[in-house]
C-alpha cells in the first residue's frame, strides 16, 4: 500500500499575508522567476482621483474593461443629465485601470487615445505608472496572463458571482521586475510574435475580401452601390415597383435586376419552410435552433435552446434539416440575412419561426454556390432593400420577400468551378487565422515561461 502524504497545516510571516482568506493563503499556483527581483505592485502605481462633478449639459465618455487583458474600450457617450451618479473621476490616456468586480476575470488595461477623458465610478480604480521602474506594456502583459488572472480570483472575496478584488491586497502583491533593458527585450520578442500573428490575420482579411471580388466577376455582377435615402417628393413607374412599400421607393440604389433570375418553387427549389414556434422545455430532451446559432455558413449548437420531446417528435420530418438545406435567419437586426449549408452531423433538426429552410433542386443550384452568393454583397444589399415591416422597427425576410431577391445561377458546371475555388480559398484563410492563434498563444507562453512557473 502507498502511504499518502497531507499537509495539515501551513504556515507564513504576518506581513505576507495579503488577504483573510483560508482559499488565497493556500493557494501556491502563481509562482514566479527567482531570475528577478520582485517589488509590489504599489511601488510603480499610484493612485489617481481627478474628481469630475457631471454637468447636465455635457456629453460624457463612458468606459467598459473586456475581460481576460482584451482592453478599455469606449462603451458609450451620455449626456450628464442622464447620468445618475454626479461625482464621478477623470480617465487619461497611459494610465492603468482595472474593475473591481471583474478583476478575477482578466479586467485589466491600459487606457488609449480613444478612451482619454472619459468618465469611470470609483468601482475602476485608476492610477498613473511610474515609467522609469516599469514598461505599461510589461505591466499590461503580466497582468494580461492567465497566471495572474487566477491570482485574482483568489484576491477576489464575497458571496455572490459579483466577487470584489480588494485594492490594497492587489497593491500589496510583489511581481517580478527586470530593468528596463530587460524589460523591452522581453516586450519586443513578445511584441515579434504578435506582429507575425497580425500579418497572418491581414492575409486572412485579405482573401475574404478577394473572395467576395472573384464571386462577383466571375457571376459578371457590378458591387452594389450603397443605398441611400431620397428626399422630398419621389415619383416611380408602375412596371418598376415589385413592392406597395413607400420604404422601396424612398430609398436609392437599387441595380438593374431584369437579367437575373429569381427562387421558383417546384423548379429550382424543392420546398422551402418556416420554421416553428418552439413549446420549450428547461432541460428538455430535445433542442430547437435560433437566430443566434445560425452563423455566416457556421451552425452553432451551444446556442440551441431545450424543446418538449413530445412537441419536437410531432414535427413532421419534411420539415427537418437534411444534408445540403440552407438555413437563413429571417428576422432580427444584424441577424437578418445570415444563411448556412447543413453539412453531415446536423441533420434532423428543428429551427425556430425566425429561421427559413430552403431546400434546392441539386440538378441546377450547388448548394454552396447558393450560400456563397446569398451571403455576398449582392444579395445582402437587397435584403436591406426588400426587408417588410419597416414602419413597426421590426425587420423580416420572410418566404415571400425571399423568393422576390435576385440571383445569378450559371451552369452547374461554372458554379462547381467557383465552389472549388471558394473552398480552396477558405481553408487557406482557415489555416492563416489558426496561425495568427498560434502565434498569439506562442508570444504569451514566451514571456510566461520568462516570468510565471506554474505548478
Amino acid at each position: 500500500m502507498t502511504a499518502m502524504n497531507f499537509k495539515m497545516m501551513n504556515s507564513l510571516r504576518f506581513n505576507s499575508v495579503y488577504n483573510w482568506s483560508v482559499h488565497y493563503n493556500k493557494s501556491d499556483s502563481v509562482i514566479f522567476s527567482q531570475k528577478y527581483k520582485k517589488i509590489k505592485i504599489s511601488d510603480v502605481l499610484k493612485r489617481s482621483k481627478v474628481i469630475v462633478d457631471i454637468e447636465d449639459d455635457i456629453v460624457y465618455k463612458r468606459v467598459t474593461i473586456k475581460l481576460y487583458g482584451k482592453g478599455v474600450k469606449i462603451r458609450d457617450e451620455e449626456i450628464g443629465s442622464e447620468i445618475k451618479t454626479k461625482r464621478q473621476f477623470l480617465l487619461q490616456e497611459g494610465q492603468f485601470i482595472y474593475s473591481r468586480i471583474d478583476a478575477r476575470n482578466g479586467a485589466f488595461g491600459l487606457a488609449g487615445k480613444d478612451v482619454h477623458n472619459a468618465i469611470i465610478t470609483n468601482d475602476f480604480p485608476t492610477f498613473d505608472i511610474d515609467k522609469e521602474k516599469i514598461l505599461p506594456q510589461y505591466l499590461s502583459i503580466i497582468t494580461g496572463s492567465k497566471s495572474f488572472f487566477d491570482f485574482c480570483q483568489n484576491l477576489s472575496s464575497g458571496t455572490t458571482g459579483r466577487q470584489r478584488m480588494d485594492e490594497n491586497s492587489f497593491l500589496s502583491f510583489e511581481i517580478p521586475l527586470p530593468n528596463l533593458e530587460e524589460q523591452n527585450q522581453l516586450v519586443n520578442q513578445y511584441n515579434k510574435n504578435l506582429a507575425k500573428a497580425q500579418k497572418a490575420e491581414n492575409q486572412a482579411n485579405e482573401l475574404e475580401k478577394s473572395i467576395e471580388s472573384y464571386l462577383l466577376e466571375e457571376l459578371g455582377i457590378d458591387a452594389p452601390k450603397p443605398v441611400e435615402r431620397k428626399q422630398g417628393l419621389q415619383f416611380i413607374r408602375l412596371k418598376e415597383m415589385n413592392s406597395w412599400s413607400i420604404d422601396k421607393i424612398l430609398y436609392d440604389g437599387e441595380n438593374d435586376f431584369n437579367q437575373f433570375q429569381r427562387l421558383s418553387n417546384k423548379i429550382n427549389v424543392e420546398n422551402a419552410f418556416r420554421g416553428k414556434s418552439p413549446k420549450y422545455e428547461e432541460d428538455g430532451e430535445a433542442t430547437i435552433l435560433n437566430q443566434k446559432c445560425n452563423r455566416w455558413n457556421e451552425i452553432k449548437l451551444e446556442f440551441a435552446k431545450s424543446v418538449n420531446k413530445n412537441w419536437f417528435d410531432s414535427i413532421d420530418d419534411k420539415f427537418k434539416t437534411v444534408e445540403n438545406d440552407i438555413l437563413i435567419n429571417s428576422t432580427g437586426d444584424g441577424t437578418i440575412g445570415r444563411s448556412s449549408l447543413v453539412t453531415k452531423g446536423f441533420e434532423g433538426l428543428i429551427y425556430d419561426s425566425h429561421v427559413l429552410l430552403v431546400r434546392l433542386n441539386q440538378n441546377l443550384i450547388h448548394p454552396s454556390f447558393f450560400v456563397y452568393q446569398f451571403n455576398s454583397a449582392f444579395i445582402q444589399s437587397q435584403i436591406e432593400q426588400i426587408k417588410s415591416a419597416q414602419s413597426t422597427k421590426q425587420t423580416e425576410l420572410g418566404l415571400d420577400n425571399l423568393f422576390k431577391l435576385n440571383f445569378k445561377f450559371p451552369s452547374l458546371e461554372i458554379q462547381t468551378q467557383i465552389v472549388n475555388h471558394i473552398t480552396t480559398q477558405k481553408e487557406q484563410i482557415k489555416n492563416l487565422r489558426q496561425q495568427a492563434e498560434k502565434l498569439r498563444k506562442q508570444a504569451k507562453e514566451n514571456f510566461e515561461k520568462e516570468i510565471f512557473v506554474t505548478t
